[in-house]
């Protein structure tokens, strides 16, 4: 079996920055560095726990300008308005946030792992479980959008 076959779905970066809070204590755990059907790879400062089970919120909503300020992963923070480019005609317009209609979005998540490799920032890969369809929709939505993101 290749490194490939065992990854399964295809991951996408997320077309604009997604913030991730824990639901139970509102901490602010990161952003989603990569995102597919059944999983995310998260990178912040308060990681995770492998193998536990909890539930996250993505948000394009930074959590505070604190925060913001200490997670220093070196992703681009975007504008109050995104330029984007419809597939359709190709023609360009100006969009105001959110892009992403269906964040807020609480997802159920097992950790499968956690990196911290000796810095102050956590890598944590993250599965998706016990989806409703309403979460099932706003992942789509989020895939899709990432496809036509321009990279």
């Amino acid at each position: 079996m290749t490194l490939d076959e065992r990854r399964g779905h295809l991951r996408y970066l997320p077309p604009k920055t997604i913030w991730v809070t824990h639901c139970d204590n509102h901490l602010p755990l990161g952003q989603v560095v990569n995102i597919s059907e059944s999983g995310l790879l998260l990178l912040g400062q308060n990681p995770l726990v492998a193998s536990d089970t909890t539930s996250i919120s993505l948000s394009e909503t930074a959590f505070t300008a604190e925060f913001k300020k200490e997670l220093k992963t070196g992703f681009k923070t975007e504008p109050e308005a995104e330029l984007i480019r419809p597939s359709s005609d190709h023609s360009h317009y100006l969009q105001s946030k959110p892009l992403i209609s269906s964040l807020p979005l609480e997802l159920n998540i097992e950790c499968l792992w956690v990196d911290q490799s000796g810095s102050s920032m956590a890598w944590s890969g993250v599965q998706f479980i016990n989806l409703s369809p309403t979460q099932i929709i706003g992942i789509a939505q989020i895939l899709a959008l990432s496809a036509l993101a321009p990279s």
